[in-house]
């Protein structure tokens, strides 16, 4: 009897999980960013002049331009948000489970 309830739990538990998570992924918006790039004055040979805020006022977006991002700024963003990003496959298990903790229980 108690395996019937373990496995009944169980499979309740992993519906919850599926379930929260099909919510989550059908709540991101496509496209994840819009493409609200500034406005730009260039000149003849190409150059930028001067650069407009964006549509929304707040900041300046420029559209990719198709350079390698730098190997120094790739380095800092990979140190400051997540030193073990080569070592896992996109989802960090112990962190998984580390997050909610952080929360609960903030510094």
């Amino acid at each position: 009897m108690n395996r019937q309830r373990w496995l009944l739990a169980s499979a309740i538990a992993l519906f919850v999980l599926l379930g929260g998570a099909a919510l989550v992924i059908s709540r991101v918006p496509d496209p994840l960013f819009p493409n609200d790039y500034s406005k730009m004055v260039l000149a003849a040979d190409g150059r930028i002049l001067r650069v407009f805020l964006n549509q929304g006022g707040e900041q300046w977006i420029l559209p990719p331009d198709g350079a390698e991002v730098p190997a120094k700024l790739k380095t800092a963003v990979i140190h400051y948000e997540d030193k073990r990003f080569e070592s896992h496959w996109g989802i960090d298990p112990p962190w998984l489970f580390c997050a909610p903790c952080g929360r609960i229980f903030p510094r």
